[in-house]
């Protein structure tokens, strides 16, 4: 970022060789100044995004691993399975997560259907969920659950996910 705020300088330096020195130089103190606004407002974005990547990364490593063997007795575990299965691209995973008396919203049968749905539609599902997160810990209300997300192709689309409790164990129910 300094080089380009340094070659602008430079540019503006030598526009300025042939006009006014006066006018030129305020111009050219003006411009130096906009741009050095503009340099620290990118560093911060810079920052910004460096400081979302860390923290979804911390996420990941402190839920985003998945056991093989399937802890349905845990709400968290569903959601982070959806991940996961995003992830690995493996939609077979969605089985565990999906009510077996087939009750649930459309969105949730969408993901319970991934497996049979088109490219298109599990490309979609891929870039929607790989880089979710799980926000806090599960509110549990009786046999319901919700578990507060981050999802979306930059992490930023929040949403929750609602799960039912059949016999003990958890499955995604709506969102």
């Amino acid at each position: 970022m300094k080089q380009i705020t340094f070659l602008l300088a430079i540019s503006l330096f030598c526009s300025c060789q042939n006009k006014e020195s006066t006018s030129c130089t305020d111009d050219y103190e003006l411009k130096l100044k906009e741009l050095d606004l503009k340099e620290k407002e990118l560093d911060l974005k810079e920052a910004e995004l460096g400081l979302k990547t860390q923290e979804i990364n911390a996420i990941h490593q402190e839920g985003g691993v998945m056991s093989e063997v399937a802890d349905k007795t845990s709400p968290r575990w569903v959601v982070d399975q959806i991940f996961h299965a995003a992830r690995t691209e493996n939609f077979d995973l969605l089985l565990d997560c999906c009510d077996p008396e087939g009750e649930g919203d459309g969105d949730t049968r969408d993901i319970c259907s991934i497996a049979e749905g088109t490219p298109d539609m599990q490309e979609s599902f891929c870039n929607y969920y790989k880089d979710g997160v799980v926000v806090g810990g599960p509110r549990i209300d009786g046999d319901y659950a919700e578990v507060e997300i981050l999802f979306g192709p930059t992490s930023e689309q929040n949403e929750t996910f609602k799960l039912v409790n059949r016999r003990g164990n958890w499955y995604l129910y709506s969102f």
